[in-house]
């Protein structure tokens, strides 16, 4: 499959962006996991001073809402930030979830990647779309804030504590610095 190039300037339009682990294993359902993949990814907010509008990290994927400092820098981002997450993933598993490791190590050759790697982790690649209108921000913010909802992890949004739902209810999630849009 040949790869796509990403045609949207990440630095004008905010982008939507969804990447999936591998087999749909819940990695992020551990506590200690979904706390240091959110830490890092404010890490690498802030160094690329990338711009976060809205997110959530399920047991399994992750959905964010983000515009760039500078084209390009999206891919960088969502590149620096899965690999630093497999490495913390790959460590939590060696002491306590081999069969997550055994799992990952399938996906390696399933997805006929990097003969040197392991372990695949994430899905190869991302989703994104690029959000031209306060309406379609709205539909993909409601989107995000509402799936711990659908998954039925919690019976309202805010109850839910890996996502920017507390930003726009006044108070501030405890992981990303989120900025509001101004329309």
């Amino acid at each position: 499959m040949k790869r796509r190039h990403y045609l949207v300037d990440d630095s004008i339009y905010p982008v939507f962006i969804t990447t999936t682990i591998t087999k749909w294993i819940p990695v992020f359902s551990d506590e200690a996991l979904a706390v240091g993949a959110l830490n890092l990814l404010e890490r690498i907010r802030a160094e690329y001073n990338a711009c976060f509008m809205g997110y959530v990290l399920m047991s399994n994927h992750f959905h964010v809402i983000m515009k760039t400092a500078a084209k390009g820098d999206l891919s960088i981002i969502i590149k620096l930030w899965k690999a630093n997450c497999a490495r913390l993933i790959i460590d939590y598993c060696q002491s306590t979830h081999r069969d997550w490791l055994d799992s990952f190590s399938a996906a390696s050759i399933e997805f006929k990647r990097n003969p040197q790697m392991e372990y695949q982790i994430w899905q190869p690649r991302f989703d994104e779309f690029a959000i031209r209108t306060e309406d379609q921000f709205k539909v993909k913010l409601n989107y995000i804030h509402g799936n711990p909802m659908k998954h039925h992890l919690v019976e309202n949004a805010e109850d839910y504590p890996y996502s920017s739902i507390h930003d726009y209810l006044g108070s501030k999630n405890q992981f990303i610095n989120i900025e509001l849009p101004k329309f």
